[in-house]
């Protein structure tokens, strides 16, 4: 019967020193309430309890941590547990770290199993991965953008540069549209890990124009290839200074009539102008006069008209006169110049000295008619015409100076029959 009890005694000793220590539920967060004491445990199995192994980490803001992350194993009893093992055996993790990953600095996790504990430490360092870009517009017609324009870099997590990779393989550039750009890089810190960024290129249609217009101008007008310009925009619409237009013009002459065409043109628009040359049609027209001495004269009374380029009348207050040589004192002949735009007309006016004209009056003397023109050695400097109708004043002659003459040839005739009177 001893012997029954003594074997049955050395089988629950051994049950219990091959069964596993008691698991305690616990969450990852695990508190100190969770620790397990070395007194629950029999003096040869704390002596077995080997060791708790850790190790240190770094993570990057950002990151996901668990406890579990920096454990390695326990031993017991000669028993490895991995980390779900150890916590099903009570043991505990202590750490500042939970719910603080996205705040760089150094963090420490105790690990508990029956007494022992073992440290491992959590550095969180600023996570720097990153992909910089920007989005690209173009043109319909453009070349695809180079990858220089996207200004794409590309940073690991812990800040060292990295090559960007470019996917323009959507871009469409004889279409309007936006089309999606793919930036991406392959981090060094984390081999196989893959980050992508999304940039785009947006193809507008081209707004690019040029403007002219058709001119008239004549032979010897001064003309530049500016006159006929209108306007120029680029492709996105912003107005074009005519000094970056390129200009054909080469065959215009000003100087001979005809139909010509200048082509102006920017970014691949075009506009063509025609420019007409026209013969002069200017002219000025002007006749010679003959006036007396003491006659009133004006530049006016020797102009007929003129004509601008285009054949219109043009008032004499237009015209440009030089009549600054005539001299309505003294006999001579005087030139008179009317200009206008180029033409040129010169006339002549002579100025002759007055001279008395006495017309041919019967007179009655002892009733008899007597002639003034019987006498004529009484008045030689006096020329003698009938007054007829050839006698009047010519056109530019002043009809005053005229009558004047004629009254005094009047006196004088009056005078002469009575002095001959007298003496028959």
């Amino acid at each position: 019967m001893k012997k029954i009890r003594s074997v049955m005694l050395l089988g629950f000793i051994t049950l219990t020193a091959l069964s596993p220590i008691q698991y305690i539920n616990a969450d990852t967060s695990l508190s100190k309430a969770n620790s397990v004491s070395s007194k629950n445990l029999a003096s040869n199995d704390v002596a077995q309890l080997t060791s708790i192994k850790v190790h240190d980490i770094e993570i990057y803001t950002g990151d996901s941590w668990k406890p579990k992350d920096n454990f390695d194993n326990a031993m017991v009893n000669g028993s490895l547990l991995d980390y779900d093992s150890f916590i099903g055996s009570s043991g505990t993790v202590d750490t500042n770290l939970l719910d603080r990953e996205g705040t760089p600095g150094i963090y420490s996790v105790t690990y508990k199993l029956n007494g022992v504990e073992s440290v491992a430490k959590v550095t969180v360092l600023e996570n720097q991965l990153s992909i910089i870009g920007r989005n690209v517009e173009g043109y319909v017609g453009d070349a695809v953008p180079e990858d220089s324009e996207f200004k794409a870099v590309g940073l690991d997590y812990d800040g060292a540069s990295l090559p960007v990779v470019i996917d323009k393989s959507r871009i469409n550039m004889n279409k309007a549209g936006n089309y999606v750009v793919f930036l991406t890089i392959h981090s060094v810190v984390r081999p196989g890990f893959t980050f992508a960024h999304m940039v785009s290129v947006n193809v507008k249609e081209k707004q690019t124009a040029v403007k002219s217009h058709d001119s008239t101008i004549y032979v010897g007008d001064t003309w530049k290839a500016q006159d006929n310009f209108d306007s120029a925009v680029d492709k996105a619409g912003h107005a074009v200074d005519f000094s970056k237009v390129d200009v054909d013009d080469s065959k215009v002459n000003t100087s001979k009539a005809g139909i010509y065409a200048v082509t102006y043109s920017y970014d691949g628009a075009i506009s063509t102008s025609k420019v007409t040359i026209l013969d002069r049609q200017t002219s000025v027209k002007s006749h010679d006069s003959t006036i007396y001495v003491g006659d009133t004269w004006k530049a006016q009374d020797n102009f007929d008209s003129a004509v601008d380029k285009a054949g219109h009348a043009v008032d004499f207050s237009k015209v440009d006169v030089d009549d600054s040589k005539v001299n309505t004192s003294k006999a001579g002949i005087y030139a008179v110049t009317y200009s206008y735009d180029g033409a040129i007309s010169t006339s002549k006016v002579t100025v002759k000295d007055s001279q008395l004209i006495i017309p041919n009056i019967d007179l009655p003397l002892n009733n008899k008619k007597s002639s003034i023109s019987k006498a004529p050695h009484r008045f030689s400097e006096v020329k003698s015409v009938q007054l007829n109708k050839s006698s009047l004043p010519e056109t530019g002659e002043e009809s005053g100076v005229v009558l004047t003459i004629y009254g005094l040839f009047i006196v004088v005739a009056i005078g002469a029959a009575i002095l001959y009177k007298k003496k028959v």
